[in-house]
């Protein structure tokens, strides 16, 4: 078998099958296909930024590979970090000559840690990366709220213990006049979230770093939904959270970051986030019934707020690092 390399130029047929393999383990591992990853403009994925360098390759004829290795290289903070994601065919071997490339480019690009991540299902996957001599460092639970099951209560309870805060929504792209405020707030997910021992720089983020994000989404078909925290007395952006949603996986709702800034805790924010962004998640795309959300198991906080809402555990991704 050869290496092949999936980029920009890539064929079509090629994509299909870089999709058709993610896609079908993951039916194999969960059941379903809940969180099969939707691409509406594949060569949009590969085109080079200013934030970091991907690199995607595999094993074997490239329409119907053995497996796939994507290399994520950060090119603003983290650069001594290299993020990695392997994808074997259920029975191929070849998984030692992908995690030994992947190894090398990583250092080849000058990064010293090499940090991956395993569905706990996928015992091929998980035996693979300790044989390669990383160790442990996170685990995150994934859990899912059918959407008809959050109790009534805790509207009311959310609702009066955050009096002190406003509540602003908007969807797909950021108000002009927010939009540097809330790149700070975005910020902070790389500080104050629960990292483990997962350890990376701080990242900085502008407007343009927003709007990057926000183009991203909807090159690939996604709609996002936000919520915002406001602080009625010093105008400060508190918390805000995202919902993700693509029509060509209508049913699911795919829960993204949700932060409540240090200074503004204890006000039941995160509880009236995600319950506010659920409410009108609802009314703008009424085929949703699921929602999916990944949080480490050292973050009781949103875990006891998931588990308030009803949502329930599906999962565990472990997450894993090697010095290089």
């Amino acid at each position: 078998m050869s290496f092949f390399e999936l980029g920009e130029a890539s064929r079509q047929e090629e994509y299909d099958g870089w999709l058709r393999l993610i896609n079908l383990l993951g039916f194999l591992l969960d059941g379903n296909h809940d969180e099969d990853r939707v691409v509406q403009e594949p060569a949009a994925l590969f085109q080079p930024n200013e934030f970091r360098e991907y690199q995607v390759f595999g094993l074997g004829p490239s329409t119907h590979p053995e497996g796939l290795v994507e290399l994520s290289l950060p090119l603003k903070e983290n650069r001594s970090l290299a993020f990695l994601q392997i994808v074997l065919r259920p029975g191929s071997e070849a998984g030692p000559r992908l995690m030994a490339e992947a190894i090398s480019r990583a250092r080849l690009a000058g990064r010293k840690t090499l940090q991956t991540f395993s569905n706990h299902r996928d015992e091929a996957l998980l035996s693979l990366i300790r044989r390669a001599d990383f160790e442990e460092v996170q685990r995150a639970t994934i859990s899912v709220l059918p959407v008809e099951r959050v109790p009534e209560g805790l509207w009311q309870e959310a609702e009066s213990a955050s009096q002190e805060y406003e509540l602003l929504q908007w969807a797909n792209r950021c108000p002009e006049e927010l939009l540097e405020p809330f790149a700070a707030l975005c910020g902070l997910m790389s500080t104050d979230a629960p990292q483990g021992r997962a350890t990376a720089e701080p990242q900085l983020w502008d407007g343009a770093r927003v709007r990057r994000g926000e183009s991203a989404k909807a090159e690939q078909g996604s709609n996002i939904q936000l919520s915002v925290m406001r602080h009625r007395d010093s105008a400060e952006l508190a918390g805000y959270t995202m919902l993700e949603w693509n029509p060509k996986r209508a049913a699911v709702g795919m829960q993204g970051d949700t932060l409540v800034a240090t200074s503004h805790r204890g006000h039941r924010l995160g509880l009236r986030l995600k319950l506010e962004n659920l409410r009108i998640a609802r009314q703008s795309w009424p085929e949703i019934e699921r929602i999916y959300t990944g949080n480490a198991e050292e973050n009781e906080a949103m875990l006891r707020i998931n588990r308030a809402m009803g949502y329930l555990p599906d999962k565990t991704f472990v997450t894993f690092r090697r010095e290089l």
